[in-house]
């Protein structure tokens, strides 16, 4: 938020200061309207470009990123000359903790001295880790700080305690300047070119392309080989990614070094050394630039895309125009536009921002109309992504509707992919009325377990005030407790490849997220064959029990009653479902889709991982065995 204050007090100020300008110079009232119009049209337009964008706007969201990794890699270097000034003490740490120490000094004493240019604050910093570098590096490997000779030792601690001093002189610098006055020093540690020659320096299977456009601009590659016959991946970056900085913090790197998989990593345009302007459309035509380039010149065979976040997009595009191998799609989007109207729960606020940038893409048709080994990886409780406008809740769409989608601009002003779809399901599955009881039903039971929440944290949540108000006190409450978890237990019962309803629905039920469930259950049950309706069986027997229970309910009929609601209301919509798969309303004929006669809907689906490690963080070591699975089950090794 910090970049967007900055931008529109700005362009706020220069916009009055035009405006006055033109007023009183040309006495025109048409231009003097005209001018700020327009103005006020360029701050819109930033401020669409910094949050699709924010690392395209260098000077803004890289300085303040890198002051915030400065000050971490400030932090970390510091621990590791305290290691070196300790290591006498053969006790305190072992020897590969030491050799680490060693070595991480050693590579940035390397990467400092690649670099053609620094400023005064980088070459003293340089000129005495180069002291300790030179002293580290006569040291014969393997051997243990602790036996070195006596002078060596007290040389290695004496600088040592130098550069601490140095650096926590910068540190405490840093910490005593406001935010804006940081803004304005020059950089010192961590920086892009600094990570990449540290990358350049630590890899030698790696190789720099620096690629130039049909339009003449530069886009910035690296590729990384780890079997020259074997299967290629071009990552996509997230909207904020640099190569620079990923390649250090992504596990998906390290996974795909693991399976012998050839990496290609690239900056957007106008990220970090690639140059230009960005937008939607020169990111796919970049993205499929670039994957042709290094098809090409290496003869590649397999080539597949994996895109995260706003990469999903990208990926998709390129994997569907190219017709590449496989195509995975991590935690993305259904379209731009889509988060937005989900966000602020306005489709008016999507159709300006398509009017102001026109980004709105459907980029949820490519992944869709992609045919082969296909995966979307989404967490249904994303901190970013709202449920409703995930790329997995895009296919059900798609595969349910009742006619082709064909996207025009009217689909950003009346969000009409959403729209409908709800159309689809109160006419098809249940009507609305229903629908809206089912909501009164599960927001109770999400109400309870978060007014249980907050007697045992004994705090009030402000995300809460617009909840139903719950008609027990403090001991009804904590009666309920154990009745909560039976209840959670069964309801996890109706999931789909992990995603449970309860999860789905995150403190609010709403018509578009039920319609949305139960529409995923059977479009993405057909990968486990049948297993959600395995599952829904066990909840209709544990929620018979549990009704039948009748020692639970002194004074908690009103569970009994919602429970009783909820059960019905599935059991009607998973009836209809269940007649719209048996009577085949699946065909690809029907939606007007005729890449290959004798595909099936269930071929434009992909598969589905469930994770929950939010938006931006590494999945976990189990998920990423399941997209490894994936890799192996579909012979891309």
């Amino acid at each position: 938020m910090n970049i967007l204050a900055i931008g529109t007090i700005s362009m706020s100020i220069l916009t009055v200061v035009i405006y006055l300008i033109s007023y009183y110079l040309s006495g025109s009232i048409v231009i003097s309207i005209a001018i700020p119009s327009l103005c006020l049209y360029k701050i819109a337009r930033l401020i669409c470009t910094l949050i699709t964008f924010p690392g395209s706007v260098k000077s803004l969201y890289y300085k303040f990123t890198l002051l915030n990794l400065s000050d971490y890699f400030v932090s970390r270097t510091l621990q590791h000359l305290t290691i070196i000034i300790n290591s006498t003490n053969p006790h305190r740490y072992t020897q590969q903790t030491i050799e680490n120490s060693i070595y991480f000094l050693n590579t940035q004493c390397r990467t400092l001295s690649e670099m053609k240019q620094k400023n005064d604050q980088q070459n003293k910093y340089h000129a005495q880790l180069k002291l300790l570098s030179d002293e580290l590096m006569q040291i014969p490997q393997g051997e243990s700080l602790d036996k070195l000779q006596t002078e060596r030792k007290l040389r290695i601690t004496s600088i040592c305690k130098q550069l601490q001093i140095f650096l926590e002189h910068y540190a405490y610098q840093m910490s005593q300047q406001s935010i804006i006055r940081r803004f304005f020093q020059p950089e010192f540690l961590c920086t892009l070119q600094q990570r990449r020659i540290e990358i350049l320096i630590q890899n030698n299977n790696l190789e720099r392309h620096l690629l130039k456009t049909p339009s003449k601009e530069t886009i910035d590659c690296l590729f990384i080989k780890h079997n020259e016959s074997g299967p290629t991946v071009l990552f996509c970056n997230p909207n904020a990614g640099y190569y620079e900085y990923m390649f250090f913090d992504c596990d998906w790197f390290r996974f795909y070094a693991q399976l012998k998989f050839n990496i290609i990593l690239w900056n957007y345009r106008s990220f970090g050394e690639s140059t230009g302007s960005i937008s939607i459309e020169n990111c796919i035509e970049d993205g499929r630039f670039v994957a042709e380039y290094f098809k090409s010149k290496y003869s590649i065979k397999t080539l597949g895309a994996h895109g995260q976040s706003l990469g999903g997009m990208v990926a998709a595009e390129v994997a569907y125009q190219m017709k590449l191998s496989f195509l995975i799609v991590d935690r993305s989007f259904s379209s731009l536009g889509q988060v937005a109207a989900a966000m602020f729960s306005s489709t008016t606020i999507r159709f300006i921002y398509n009017c102001l940038v026109s980004w709105d893409r459907p980029n949820y048709l490519a992944y869709y109309n992609y045919v082969g080994p296909k995966l979307i990886i989404q967490d249904p409780k994303d901190e970013i992504l709202p449920y409703e406008s995930q790329l997995q809740t895009a296919v059900v769409r798609c595969h349910f509707a009742d006619q082709p989608i064909k996207y025009s601009f009217k689909h950003s002003f009346f969000n009409q992919e959403s729209t409908q779809y709800l159309k689809y399901f109160y006419s098809e599955i249940l009507s609305r009325k229903h629908v809206l009881e089912l909501c009164t039903s599960l927001q109770y039971i999400i109400n309870l377990a978060i007014k249980i929440n907050q007697v045992e944290n004994k705090q009030e949540s402000e995300n809460n005030k617009n909840y139903i108000e719950l008609q027990n006190d403090d001991d009804d409450i904590d009666a309920a407790k154990p009745i909560l978890s039976q209840i959670y237990s069964f309801f996890s019962l109706i999931h789909y490849c992990g995603n449970s309803l309860l999860d789905v629905m995150h403190r609010q039920a709403n018509p578009e997220k039920i319609a949305l469930f139960f529409g995923s259950c059977f479009a993405f049950d057909q990968q486990d064959e049948g297993e959600f309706e395995k599952c829904y069986h066990n909840f209709e027997v544990a929620c018979e029990s549990f009704l039948e229970s009748s020692h639970y309910y002194i004074n908690w009929g009103y569970i009994r009653t919602h429970i009783r609601i909820i059960r019905e209301k599935c059991r009607s919509i998973i009836g209809k479902f269940q007649q719209i798969k048996l009577s085949n309303d699946y065909s690809l004929e029907m939606t007007g889709y005729t890449n290959d006669s004798d595909l099936c809907k269930k071929n434009m689906l992909g598969e589905l991982i469930s994770v929950s490690c939010g938006h931006n963080n590494n999945l976990s070591r189990e998920d990423t065995c399941l997209v490894q699975k994936f890799l192996l089950k579909n012979k891309l090794r």
